[in-house]
């Protein structure tokens, strides 16, 4: 595996893993993490491709089959326990969504309720819809396991190969920060995941160089999954220059025009109902929280964000070029807030490091795309 592959592996997973090592094992945990999570990296992809020699498809799949069971009865035994605070005070993020689904289904507007921890419901409405038969069913929190499940497929749909699918699911999984909010209920991985995946499936839906109705089917889909979370915005310049380059600037502006227009049908009538209580407007700005401790905080890095997203997009020219791409430009808002934390408490400000869960699965899977792309230009040479 490529060293700046191993390099780009490492400092995604070590940095989302951050704060969740520091909150329970402290500095000398977390002085431990760093090197050790690197030689199992480094070991992990240096003797993976021996691996994919001896080990056969069919024991893989079994292996997978064991992965996604066993991680399904950790939930089931855990879950319950987080809630019931045997880990702490827990997440209320499963709680937001489940009261913004009953409220929904009750036929009242979902976001005058706050959760357990007096906060308000942060996710916006297409998050709210696609909970919904989860919530039904048992608990919002379900979805971490079947988008799990779909990243997973994703990948070995795409290249037949049940071993990088595995390998790098297992990657995913890897970092404590993805198993802690997949174990608490936290909807932020599975949003990371349905962005990811509905950006590739636009990507993918582009045949013979035209968009077709797979192109307005997916960009309508993705217009849903991506009101979800605001942030998740900044990658569609890096999407729009990718299928730009496919199908041509009038095209690509169409299927930005149906996204927009189907993010406008799932997002709009929630805020015009009551925009004032709109509370995933009011919760998107925690930029915001540190504009007294750097002026225009806010302001500067989403404008970085932008500046970076528009750099990026004139470079796409293939899916893992979009992937790095949106990787980068979802981390600046959260290395950002890091290390102004870190600055403003004196300490190690790195509690909010998890929320490096949202590129992640952008990073994993353009791992995934170099990996497949250096193994085919070797077997072709």
């Amino acid at each position: 595996m490529p060293n700046g592959l191993l390099a780009a592996l490492f400092l995604s997973l070590s940095f989302t893993g951050l704060g969740v090592i520091y909150k329970y094992f402290g500095g000398a945990g977390l002085a431990a993490y760093l090197p050790l999570n690197a030689a199992a990296i480094y070991a992990v992809c240096h003797f993976y491709p021996a691996l994919r020699k001896r080990v056969s498809a069919r024991h893989i799949r079994w292996a997978s089959v064991g992965l996604f069971g066993f991680v399904a009865l950790a939930f089931v035994v855990l879950y319950p326990m987080a809630n019931a605070g045997i880990f702490g005070a827990g997440s209320d993020a499963d709680d937001a969504l489940n009261l913004a689904v009953g409220e929904l289904l009750a036929g009242r507007y979902p976001y005058y309720p706050q959760t357990y921890l007096e906060n308000p419901i942060s996710p916006m409405p297409g998050a709210v819809l696609l909970a919904v038969p989860f919530a039904v069913v048992w608990t919002s929190s379900l979805q971490n396991l079947l988008w799990l499940g779909a990243f997973f497929a994703w990948m070995w749909r795409k290249r037949r190969d049940s071993w990088d699918a595995l390998f790098f699911t297992c990657l995913l999984l890897s970092s404590p920060a993805v198993m802690q909010q997949a174990m608490t209920g936290t909807d932020l991985l599975a949003n990371s995941i349905y962005v990811a995946l509905g950006c590739l499936w636009v990507i993918d839906s582009l045949s013979k160089d035209q968009p077709g109705w797979k192109g307005a089917a997916t960009a309508s889909l993705l217009g849903i999954l991506l009101s979800s979370r605001a942030h998740f915005l900044f990658v569609t310049p890096l999407l729009l220059g990718l299928v730009a380059r496919r199908v041509g600037w009038k095209s690509a502006w169409s299927l930005a025009a149906v996204a927009g227009a189907s993010f406008l049908a799932v997002t709009l009538p929630f805020f015009l109902y009551d925009p004032a209580s709109f509370s995933p407007l009011h919760t998107s700005s925690k930029l915001g929280l540190y504009n007294s401790v750097v002026p225009f905080f806010s302001g500067i890095v989403l404008t970085i964000m932008a500046c970076v997203a528009l750099l990026l997009a004139r470079r796409v020219a293939r899916a893992e070029h979009f992937l790095w791409g949106a990787a980068v430009v979802l981390a600046i808002p959260i290395v950002s807030v890091v290390v102004v934390s870190t600055i403003w408490a004196g300490g190690w400000g790195l509690l909010q490091s998890g929320y490096g869960v949202s590129f992640l699965p952008f990073a994993i899977l353009a791992a995934q795309q170099r990996l497949s792309a250096s193994r085919a230009s070797l077997t072709h040479d």
